[in-house]
């Protein structure tokens, strides 16, 4: 549900050409780890790391990457630390950067150290129960 691709934009400055993730498919957390909201529940969900995602409907799966559902990403907010909107990071149950900052390094510090970057995925869940593929 994933990939990676090379970003196009090699002739702009030092380390223009980098490798962005591109996610189809959402995992949702919540200030203390990965959840799974009920049906039609509205919220956001922080990741450490620049995640490039379609708007609209995409599979929603869980720690196993098991497609349980379909949510609906309605907005994508990503920024260096020190700029990310501090509503986008309390409406994820954050109650201060220093707080979001210590759950990426723990959940997500890979991505995070790759691009030190947050980002804020709003969602809404569309359908819940298990799917194949």
């Amino acid at each position: 549900m994933s990939r990676t691709v090379r970003a196009p934009y090699g002739h702009v400055g030092p380390g223009g050409e980098y490798a962005v993730d591109m996610n189809f498919a959402v995992r949702l957390w919540d200030h203390e780890g990965e959840i799974i909201p009920l049906e039609g529940h509205t919220g956001a969900s922080l990741k450490g790391g620049q995640r490039t995602n379609h708007l609209g409907a995409v599979p929603l799966l869980d720690g196993n990457h098991n497609r349980i559902g379909t949510a609906e990403v309605v907005r994508i907010v990503s920024a260096r630390p020190e700029q990310m909107p501090g509503d986008d990071l309390m409406r994820c149950g954050f109650s201060s950067l220093d707080a979001a900052l210590a759950f990426v390094r723990r959940v997500h510090p890979v991505e995070y150290e790759r691009d030190g970057v947050l980002t804020v995925f709003h969602f809404r869940v569309l359908k819940l129960g298990t799917q194949p593929g």
